[in-house]
This record gives structure tokens, C-alpha cells and sequence, in this order.
């Protein structure tokens, strides 16, 4: 009884450490998203924001895919960018209204989606520092491509390590 008594003092200190330190890492979550927002623009972030929001379609496609045949990396990086790119536009304007809901978040670590929209566009930037040219993109694609194997074999083993608990 003596021991739970003094125990008390010290879970009350880190009780109120560990909130300090949430309250902090959520403004740096803002801050990251400001500091990408000078980069890419208001709209593109949320753009950004709103396509990250697809976990449970992306975690069915994989569910569908990885298991259904014996996959290489590239083929499964290449199948999941055809299914993002064929999800319909209603479905993504569908995301984005989820995202406006007060408690949509992408974990418990990120502040809600809603928050962080309403903090970008109470900070537009319509001018961001670095745009892409045409050619920018066609070279990041083919640097992507040399690198699909390997991006594909981490997101088959990382749906795999979640799907068993590891």
C-alpha cells in the first residue's frame, strides 16, 4: 500500500508529460503539413491528404492481390498504381467528405484530417517554391520504375507483417 502511494505522485508526473508531448508532436504534424504546403501548395496538400485517406481500399487490394497468385514486387507496384488510378471519381469526392468529419484521422498520432484541411486553407499558398515540368514527371516516373521491384516487395512484405500481427 505504501509503495502504490508513492507511485502516485510519479504516474501523475508522467501523465502529465506524455500530454505535453502529444500536444507537441501535434503541432509539429501542422507544422509538417505547412512546410509541404510551401512546396507543393494549399491544393495539392490537401489533395495529398485526401489520397492518403484510401488505406482500407489500398488494404483491400492488397488483400486481393498478394494472395491470389504468386506476385513479383513489380507486378504488384504496377497493379496497385492501375487501381489507384481507376478509382472513380465519385469515391474520391466521397473520401474527401469523410475527411471533413471532425474525428477522421489517419492514426491516433495525426491530428484529424478535417483539422489539418481547415489549418492549410487558413494558410493558403497559392504559389508554391517548386512546381514540376513535364519532363520533371517523366523522369520521376522513370526513376520510379527502376525502382518498382524493390517499392513493391516492401508493400507486399509490410501487408504481410500486418495481416499476420508482426
Amino acid at each position: 500500500m505504501l509503495m502504490w502511494l508513492i507511485s502516485r505522485p510519479m504516474a501523475l508526473l508522467q501523465a502529465t508529460l506524455a500530454h505535453f508531448l502529444w500536444h507537441d508532436h501535434q503541432k509539429a504534424e501542422y507544422y509538417a503539413d505547412y512546410l509541404a504546403t510551401t512546396l507543393v501548395g494549399t491544393k495539392a496538400m490537401i489533395k495529398s491528404l485526401n489520397k492518403v485517406s484510401f488505406g482500407p481500399q489500398i488494404h483491400r487490394f492488397l488483400l486481393e492481390n498478394v494472395y491470389s497468385t504468386e506476385q513479383s514486387g513489380r507486378v504488384i507496384f504496377e497493379k496497385q498504381r492501375e487501381f489507384f488510378n481507376a478509382i472513380p471519381q465519385r469515391e474520391r469526392d466521397r473520401v474527401a467528405r469523410a475527411n471533413t468529419k471532425e474525428l477522421s484521422r489517419l492514426d491516433n498520432t495525426h491530428p484529424p484530417t478535417s483539422f489539418r484541411v481547415r489549418f492549410l486553407l487558413a494558410h493558403q499558398i497559392d504559389k508554391p517554391l517548386y512546381h514540376l515540368s513535364d519532363e520533371g514527371w517523366k523522369c520521376t516516373d522513370r526513376e520510379m520504375e527502376s525502382i518498382a521491384e524493390q517499392i513493391g516487395d516492401r508493400l507486399i512484405s509490410n501487408f504481410l507483417g500486418e495481416t499476420r500481427g508482426g
